[in-house]
């Protein structure tokens, strides 16, 4: 693990991309905050993603449209969730929703694009950080129904998200035929974050591995 991983995202002064606030427009600049919090949030800066997409959501207010409004609300959601802060999770989750439904579908600018597939896949990751596993699978079930038959990099890390929704509600036979639908769109697929699923398909199996079904799921897997 290198230097940056560990200590997070690097930060410049004043915690703007730039070292001070970006000459780009506010809508540029809202994206690129955005997406600094939610690579802080995948390595475990929690506090740090909160702030960043605190001020992502404030300049998105200020400056952009409803879409992109919608896209840092729902990042502002998880990482409420996961801050164990349901109250406002659920309350930033309302809003990208709301925000969504008026907005225009079919923007010219290809930045503030927010597919339906998208925000029901960050509405299911704020479900499972509030442990509704439940909901969190029906979110991930209306995800995958809305994403492009061309998307199988999301449509198996979605997949797999589900399997696991599935499997911590103690549904290991459902579990198993989502994590199969996995394995067909894995090949191919040059992702860390496909690897890194199934990875943690082996290792939330292994405490079943006595059954048949799985132990022939783990074999497919290790051909892959």
């Amino acid at each position: 693990m290198d230097e940056r991983q560990r200590s997070g995202p690097a930060l410049p002064p004043h915690g703007h991309p730039s070292g001070r606030r970006s000459r780009r427009s506010p809508h540029t600049y809202t994206i690129a905050i955005r997406a600094l919090a939610s690579q802080a949030l995948e390595i475990g800066h929690r506090r740090p993603s909160l702030a960043l997409t605190e001020q992502a959501a404030a300049t998105a207010k200020r400056h952009s449209s409803p879409l992109t409004q919608s896209f840092t609300q729902s990042q502002l959601a998880l990482a409420h969730a996961r801050a164990d802060d349901r109250p406002r999770a659920l309350l930033a989750l309302h809003h990208a929703e709301a925000l969504h439904s008026h907005a225009d579908q079919n923007p010219t600018d290809p930045f503030d694009n927010y597919p339906t597939a998208a925000l029901h896949y960050q509405r299911a990751r704020t479900l499972t950080a509030l442990k509704d596993h439940r909901a969190a699978a029906r979110a991930y079930s209306t995800s995958l129904r809305a994403r492009a038959p061309q998307a199988r990099r999301a449509r198996a890390l979605t997949t797999a998200l589900l399997a696991e929704s599935q499997l911590s509600q103690g549904n290991l036979e459902e579990s198993l035929t989502t994590w199969k639908r996995f394995l067909i769109d894995y090949p191919g697929l040059r992702s860390t974050r496909a690897k890194a699923s199934l990875t943690t398909m082996r290792k939330v199996l292994r405490p079943y591995s006595t059954h048949p079904d799985v132990a022939l799921l783990t074999e497919e897997a290790a051909t892959l």
